[in-house]
């Protein structure tokens, strides 16, 4: 008999690699949106745009990295707090938990990359000199 706690925590684990995949994306998309004109003065004065997707990659990894940081640092404060509430709950971390959840906040970063990418691929220096 499968337990069905673990379909929950299964679905759990989906609808937040959803929510942060789309926090991520939007952030991405609108800090590359913010900065148009400049990708387009930029790709004016010959940019290559493999340098110009990097630049939105860097900024998606480095994003998740900085969150994923945090968020561990949370979450092992929690480890020592949560036992202390009086809760019947033990929380366990493990290395490799961890792992997975950084390679998973990778995955989602190359992921919500891509609309900005294509963005500035589709970007018209000459439209961005006529303010359009």
């Amino acid at each position: 008999v499968k337990d069905m706690s673990t379909d929950v925590i299964t679905i759990m684990n989906m609808i937040g690699f959803l929510i942060g995949l789309a926090v991520l994306a939007l952030t991405v998309y609108t800090a590359t949106l913010a900065r148009r004109s400049e990708y387009g003065v930029l790709k004016a004065l010959g940019i290559h745009n493999e340098y110009l997707y990097r630049t939105v990659l860097a900024q998606a990894f480095i994003s998740v990295i900085l969150g994923f940081f945090i968020s561990l640092i949370i979450t092992l404060m929690m480890t020592a707090i949560v036992p202390r509430l009086g809760l019947n709950m033990i929380l366990v971390i493990s290395g490799v938990s961890v792992l997975k959840v950084g390679g998973a906040s990778l995955i989602i970063a190359g992921v919500a990359a891509l609309l900005p990418i294509r963005q500035i691929a589709e970007l018209d220096p000459a439209l961005i000199f006529r303010g359009k």
